[in-house]
């Protein structure tokens, strides 16, 4: 059985940026962020998002900067008054071009 106070929340990690909604049962727009890479975690020194690499047309990230974009975007949504302790259900999509190779 569905509770009025559920909440579900949505993440989407593109190239650019985090974004996060958070929808009621009702699945209106409870709260929503962003974190821009470039702007927003400038000790990184990503331009478009990334990070040139020393080979032609290779670029990287450091995974930790999207550690901390999920750690910003969530006390974000916070500061806008969101419970996250109310959400039931958590939807994530992530960009297509990224391949992350553990050693």
């Amino acid at each position: 059985m569905q509770s009025a106070n559920e909440t579900y929340l949505g993440l989407d990690l593109s190239t650019q940026k985090l974004k996060a909604v958070l929808l009621n049962a009702n699945l209106e727009n409870v709260a929503h962020a962003e974190v821009k890479f470039d702007s927003d975690l400038p000790e990184f020194r990503t331009t478009g998002g990334v990070n040139a690499g020393t080979a032609k047309n290779e670029y990287y990230v450091q995974p930790v900067m999207w550690i901390k974009a999920l750690d910003m975007v969530l006390d974000r949504i916070v500061v806008q008054g969101a419970d996250l302790s109310t959400v039931v259900a958590l939807s994530g999509s992530a960009q297509q071009h990224g391949s992350l190779y553990w050693s």
